[in-house]
């Protein structure tokens, strides 16, 4: 078995990434990317690579957002905020990882430590669940 050139890896790694990107093309997925178990393992690194700096890049766009912000908290229903985080698969540890906060501050927004939980977060991890953060909310009809 031959090893692949620098040229080769670095072409494959680059239309994984640009799969990613832009979506699926003749170019970025055509065959000849896939004959070897090489070749895949470079596409493959390229594909992971670019969705990393997607989820590094909406990272930091949320933690610049937030900078300087005056806080105003709200009460959230917890039992659908976690049902909803579940159901997609996520563990607080990958709604930290997606939000920027850390992984005990969603812990306490989901279990109430704090009494509430800040609009911003809120709106920042509806995002990620799909709904409208006002959705979250505690309702009269939830208690």
């Amino acid at each position: 078995m031959s090893e692949l050139s620098k040229e080769d890896k670095n072409y494959c790694y680059r239309m994984g990434y640009d799969a990613e990107v832009n979506g699926a093309s003749e170019n970025n997925c055509h065959f000849s990317i896939f004959s070897s178990a090489e070749k895949t393992q470079e596409w493959e690194k390229g594909k992971s690579q670019a969705v990393l700096d997607k989820l590094y890049k909406a990272k930091n766009k949320v933690l610049k957002k937030n900078v300087g912000r005056p806080r105003t908290t709200v009460e959230v229903n917890r039992e659908k905020l976690i049902g909803l985080r579940k159901g997609m698969g996520l563990r607080q540890a990958d709604m930290a990882e997606m939000t920027g906060y850390s992984m005990g501050r969603i812990a306490q927004f989901e279990t109430g430590v704090l009494g509430g939980v800040p609009l911003s977060a809120l709106k920042d991890m509806s995002k990620i669940l799909g709904v409208d953060w006002r959705d979250l909310l505690v309702r009269d009809e939830d208690d």
